[in-house]
């Protein structure tokens, strides 16, 4: 997994602001360290 981020990191790496960048690795940083929670779909919405 955290080779499919770093390469999707390069491919945006070019259009990214700093800010951008600043802001995924931070994220990268969260997700290493499991402090984020996993995204899962409301049941509201499942028809």
């Amino acid at each position: 997994m955290r080779k499919r981020l770093d390469s999707i990191e390069e491919a945006l790496a070019e259009e990214m602001t700093e800010d951008d960048k600043r802001a995924l690795k931070e994220a990268l940083k969260e997700h290493g360290e499991g402090k984020t929670v996993p995204f899962k779909k409301s049941k509201a919405n499942k028809h």
